[in-house]
């Protein structure tokens, strides 16, 4: 409409009529030019003009007089259908039905632009159970978002009988609402854990929703649930971030956790894990009991304050100025529940509120995270809908070969039978394999009764970022995944356990190096220089400056990590001191031992040292009741002055430095990043810690020299053998 201004209308389309008439047209022009919707991008259409709207109708709960109420406090909805012939908005074909959210007039640019871009942040998750914005405009003195429409929302939904004309499902196990439940718990971790699906370049986020309710989820026709209104949500940038809490108090009081009267409170996104799990429990209600059983549980939470006569319907209760409980109601109707039930049903039902009240702890630091939500809560259905005893779909354990390809670390996988892993854009657990054929990784995951696998890159171009290690286990950080592969095109393959030994049981398979000793560190303090060639270092003993280019690493550690290269143990054809035989030419021949390795994950580098002769733990190391000082330090200066490290640095804007997975790459990324180290001081966060790597350090050291005496001597026996060594 911009191109129809009065003075444009006069000089360049009726410059030779008389003027009365391009006037009368620019009055009138809005009864006829309806604008055409072709983009979500905000636009702004004056008052008087008529969009391409037909059927509207207002949405909302009827009060006992007919009339329709506002579900929230920031405007009206209307349902609608749009004219074809004016809609071209990519990536809605088939929608007949939209919802219009019409904002009070006096929304101010600022609150609309916050739920607009948040609306477009989530958007580009591309999660089916997160609502997508359609269109976003002023019409006048108003802000609008536009959603596809849905049949209702889920408070309605789960106390209004007319939704529900089927009769109840037989057995409580097999009610579709908890598969729905389950989507919906995946969809907020998404918003929790904010990163783009498309790559690992953008930047991740802290997500927090802080208005969760049933009110803000919608039920399509489907029934599937839909996370929505964003009005309440803030995004935090992880990079750079020292808390992952914000200020704000968030949304409704009813499933908002304690400690919401706190103004100087803040908030974390455990916030909406206890908003998750108060609608968890009117799921549980609604499916023992339908809308009579979730009304049950509104009025055992809903009391009346006796000065103000205002409603508390809230799940806790305070004790005392700084303590919080659960109502009793809620708890005595949580013990009752279950006994409607029998036999597995009870059990499956006792599991699922055993979830719910992890999720409702009132101590913040004890609640679950999202992705340990997703996790137990699909373990739980999986576990319960794949015994046959409890109803349709036997499932069975297929342990069958893969197809094509080596499995690799097939023993040692078998001692991590569950595995939380993110394969297909949501977290789960279960049996996990890992395949490589000639095509490349394949990520194997056990669904139903086969193994179905998932493709990643070759490779030799596929790289692990140990991300537990590079942070403190008491993580305000990003925290989504233990470790993950990088380039992961599509966020295929993260993995997450819940004990130290399985995380690195898995580093180790994927790897071939096994951690024999871990432990958080404060500080790495490492002396730094580049490596010189075998003329540069004659010059450097004639004098010349090439020994003063000195490089400064990082000063912060996360944490420190004694490494056995295990990479051999899948190669059968290799000569070593225990294996010497000759009869046939060894596909692999090392004349030294298998590498043992100090690794170090800084913020943003790793620092790798090879244990070799002339490094050693200085013998003044102060190791006290108040200090845990280390120093690696040359053995003899006389031979050299330095001894080798690598310095593993973040790939191109990727967050975190990784590894390769195959062992020489490893290796020669080993000797591309080498650097001289003439001295490297290490302080743990206790004197024990100190003292554990100390003396795991000697052991190892003296079980390599051991090795390395051992090759000497074979070298001796097979050197004729191969042609080499004779005079």
């Amino acid at each position: 409409m911009s191109q129809f201004t009065a003075s444009n209308i006069r000089q360049k389309y009726w410059s030779s009529i008389h003027p009365r008439y391009s006037e009368r047209f620019h009055w009138n022009k809005y009864r006829f030019a309806t604008p055409f919707l072709k983009k979500i991008l905000f636009d702004e259409y004056p008052s008087e003009i008529i969009l391409p709207f037909l059927k509207e109708s207002r949405l909302g709960k009827q009060n006992k007089h007919g009339e329709i109420e506002d579900e929230g406090s920031y405007g009206k909805v209307f349902a609608f259908e749009i004219l074809d012939e004016y809609f071209a908005i990519p990536g809605f074909a088939g929608v007949r039905r939209f919802a219009r959210k019409e904002l009070h007039p006096d929304t101010s640019y600022e609150q609309f632009t916050h739920e607009y871009r948040n609306l477009l942040k989530v958007g580009q998750l591309q999660d089916d159970h997160i609502v997508k914005l359609v269109k976003a405009y002023r019409h006048g003195d108003c802000y609008n978002l536009v959603f596809p429409c849905a049949k209702t929302n889920l408070r309605l939904y789960l106390r209004q009988p007319q939704f529900h004309p089927a009769p109840r499902v037989s057995n409580v196990i097999w009610h579709p609402l908890w598969h729905r439940m389950l989507a919906l718990a995946r969809a907020l971790h998404k918003v929790l854990h904010f990163e783009s699906p498309t790559s690992t370049r953008e930047p991740s986020f802290f997500g927090y929703h802080l208005d969760l309710k049933p009110a803000n989820i919608l039920v399509e026709e489907s029934d599937d649930l839909v996370l929505t209104d964003f009005g309440q949500a803030t995004f935090k940038q992880v990079v750079g971030s020292t808390s992952s809490k914000v200020a704000g108090r968030g949304g409704t009081e009813a499933y908002a956790p304690p400690k919401i009267d706190d103004k100087e409170a803040r908030q974390s996104r455990r916030y909406d894990i206890w908003s998750f799990g108060g609608i968890l429990l009117e799921a549980c209600g609604f499916a023992v009991g339908g809308c009579e059983g979730v009304l049950h549980l509104d009025q055992l939470r809903s009391k009346k304050h006796p000065d103000n006569n205002s409603t508390d319907d809230r799940f806790f209760r305070r004790k005392n100025s700084n303590s919080y409980e659960l109502k009793p109601e809620i708890k005595e109707w949580i013990e009752l529940l279950p006994q409607a039930l029998e036999g597995q049903e009870r059990n499956f039902l006792n599991e699922v509120l055993s979830l719910a009240l992890q999720m409702l702890h009132v101590d913040v630091s004890l609640r679950l995270t999202s992705k340990d939500v997703c996790i137990r809560f699909s373990e739980i259905i999986d576990r319960f809908q794949s015994d046959p005893q409890n109803g349709p779909g036997s499932i069975g354990f297929d342990a069958q070969s893969p197809r094509s390809g080596r499995e690799i670390g097939k023993e040692r996988m078998k001692d991590i039978p569950f595995l939380g892993y993110n394969i297909h854009g949501f977290w789960k657990s279960g049996p996990v394999r890992f395949v490589q054929d000639h095509t490349g990784l394949r990520v194997e995951t056990l669904e139903g009764q086969t193994w179905k696998g998932s493709s990643l890159n070759d490779v030799s171009t596929i790289r692990l970022v140990p991300r537990y290690a590079f942070y403190d286990r008491n993580p305000h950080y990003y925290s989504d995944a233990h470790l993950y592969f990088y380039p992961p095109g599509q966020h295929k393959g993260k993995f997450s356990a819940d004990n130290d030994r399985d995380i690195h049981l898995l580093q180790e398979i994927l790897l071939g190096q096994e951690v024999r000793f871990s432990s958080n560190l404060k500080i790495a303090q490492a002396r730094l220089k580049d490596r010189l060639t075998f003329s540069e270092t004659f010059h450097r003993r004639r004098g010349s400056n090439l020994a003063n280019q000195r490089h400064e690493l990082e000063f912060r550690a996360s944490s420190i990590q004694l490494w056995i290269d295990s990479s051999h143990r899948d190669i059968r054809d290799i000569i070593t001191p225990t294996r010497p035989s000759v009869k046939y030419m060894p596909r692999s021949l090392r004349t030294t031992p298998f590498p043992s390795r100090i690794v170090i994950f800084y913020e943003q580098s790793i620092l790798v040292v090879r244990i070799h002769k002339n490094v050693r733990i200085s013998p003044s190391a102060r190791v006290t009741e108040s200090a845990a000082f280390l120093e690696l330090i040359p053995t003899d200066k006389r031979r050299g002055a330095s001894f080798p490290v690598s310095v593993f640095k973040t790939e191109p804007r990727e967050v975190l430095p990784s590894l390769p997975l195959t062992r020489d790459k490893f290796e020669l990324e080993e000797m591309d990043n080498s650097k001289e180290c003439c001295c490297l001081t290490l302080e743990f966060h206790s004197t024990a810690q100190a003292r554990s790597f100390h003396q795991h350090y000697k052991k190892i050291k003296r079980t390599w020299l051991e090795d390395l005496h051992k090759f000497e001597k074979l070298k001796g026996q097979i050197g004729p053998v191969l042609g080499y060594g004779q005079s």
